[in-house]
């Protein structure tokens, strides 16, 4: 879009909110940005599709900006479509005080107009209220009539029950009154905000907590580049610590983790993990292990579960976000077995009798973090005739993540990391990630999502490889590391 009409948008106001120099740098050295992350372009697509379902909460609309991709055409566009009193109009465009706002709705009534901002989320955020805010304050200066202001979020209650019921998937929140008190806050930022990039320099900024909160900034990487030595682990390895106490203590010039003091950090566990790391020698409390580990004898098999969880319900049943299992691999030996739902498939029936199947043949099943095969099994149990059969294996489940609980066990190598992932770089690089088209669990559930909008058989079939391939790694990451684990004791 041509940005000749407008110097702040929207979210680079949330952005000077957050920190000037990340604002400044957005304007004029753009470059400088971090790569945008595989997650926050899943995101983005949610949040598009949801913006675009919500459109039908009220139908006929003229969506701008499928008119034009020109900014200066769009916000003429909606003038007229204004002047007109067109009843809804989506991406309605407007500029005000070198402010751009696009408002996902806009509804014309008897009352005056109604705006709606969509968010592909089940809360309400404190960022979420700025947003909106913002908008009502360019609204408002340039509409002459009577305004609302709603917030528009997925509704956490809502069962898919029959067809999609668009009107009850949906919740709204009236943040009018909020928005006119904040009216002269926006008057003021904003002015602020431009002031801020007529320097000739990039606005000076100490590092800190802000630089990951609300979120974490597109310039992070560029800010925190070289500021902790590439020779000497930083505070940051301690990741179970948490954001505000390593960001407290760098604030107060502890940089490098030889230099924190084990009285400041106080947590025994945390003291363990930084001495392992400094020494490079694994933490091995045997008999911890011992007690976790030493009765599961040979009679093993690891298994993994991937679930879907669509903002959108698309089983009937399901919430926003409630999770499906749709596959599982299990893996002993040399033998890999797996079970694909398909996609259409609401019935688990299947899954289940696959699952059991799979392992009944062993008296131990590794899992790694137990917590959603359990939450798994236990709906199976609800939906299917198996509980006995469940019921049992669940007494099989063996988690080795409560390995890592207390520092049972440790490796340098890990610096920051606990999962799979982490554990395949250090311990087994030839079943590293990096080799599989999908990386994570996010990607797995976009990559389920999509086998129902591909038409072309050998595409879906690819993608259903990709998805068994990932599945499969997780599981044997699992055994090889009971492997390993057994190994020490």
């Amino acid at each position: 879009m041509n940005e000749s009409l407008y110097t702040i948008s929207k979210s680079s106001f949330l952005k000077f909110e957050q920190c000037e120099k990340a604002f400044f740098l957005n304007k004029y050295r753009p470059e400088l940005r971090d790569k945008l992350s595989m997650e926050k372009q899943l995101t983005f697509s949610r949040g598009h599709e949801v913006g675009k379902l919500a459109q039908f909460l009220f139908p006929g609309g003229v969506d701008v900006s499928e008119e034009t991709s020109n900014l200066k055409a769009a916000e003429a566009l909606t003038r007229q479509l204004i002047e007109e009193r067109y009843p809804v109009i989506y991406e309605a465009t407007f500029v005000y005080n070198q402010t751009l706002v696009m408002v996902d709705i806009l509804v014309h009534t008897e009352q005056g107009y109604e705006a709606y901002e969509v968010k592909s989320s089940l809360k309400i955020s404190p960022v979420y209220i700025k947003d909106a805010c913002l908008q009502y304050y360019v609204l408002s200066n340039v509409l002459k009539e009577s305004l609302r202001f709603f917030l528009v979020c997925l509704n956490d209650s809502y069962v898919l029950n029959g067809k999609l019921d668009v009107k009850q998937l949906f919740k709204k929140r009236d943040v009018t009154k909020t928005a006119i008190g904040n009216l002269s806050y926006f008057e003021t930022q904003l002015d602020h905000a431009l002031k801020s990039l007529k320097r000739t320099e990039v606005p000076e900024k100490a590092l800190g907590a802000h630089c990951l909160s609300p979120y974490t900034c597109d310039f992070y990487g560029y800010c925190w580049h070289g500021i902790l030595r590439n020779d000497k682990p930083g505070i940051f390895i301690l990741s179970r610590a948490g954001k505000e106490r390593l960001m407290d203590w760098f604030s107060n010039g502890i940089h490098l983790l030889e230099d924190l003091p084990d009285d400041v950090i106080g947590d025994k566990n945390l003291i363990r993990q930084k001495n392992a790391i400094l020494s490079g020698k694994e933490i091995i409390n045997q008999a911890a292990l011992r007690k976790l580990l030493g009765h599961v004898n040979h009679s093993v098999c690891a298994l993994d579960i991937e679930v879907y969880a669509p903002a959108i319900p698309v089983y009937q049943g399901k919430r926003p976000f409630e999770a499906t299992p749709f596959l599982l691999t299990c893996v002993s030996g040399n033998h890999t077995h797996h079970y694909f739902k398909p996609y259409v498939e609401e019935d688990l029936t299947a899954f289940a009798e696959a699952l059991i199947h799979f392992t009944k043949a062993y008296e131990y099943v590794l899992v790694f973090d137990a917590s959603l095969e359990n939450k798994v099994i236990e709906e199976l149990k609800s939906k299917t005739p198996y509980t006995t059969e469940l019921t049992l294996l669940q007494t099989k489940l063996t988690d080795l993540n409560l390995v890592q609980q207390d520092m049972n066990y440790y490796n340098p190598s890990f610096l920051s990391g606990t999962g799979l992932k982490t554990i395949a770089q250090a311990l087994f690089p030839p079943l590293e990630f990096a080799r599989l088209k999908i990386q994570d669990g996010l990607q797995a559930m976009h990559a389920y999502g999509t086998l129902s909008k591909e038409g072309d058989l050998f595409s879906q079939e690819e993608t259903k490889q990709q998805l068994i391939d990932y599945c499969a790694n997780d599981s044997n990451v699992t055994l090889q590391f009971f492997y390993y684990l057994k190994d020490k004791l």
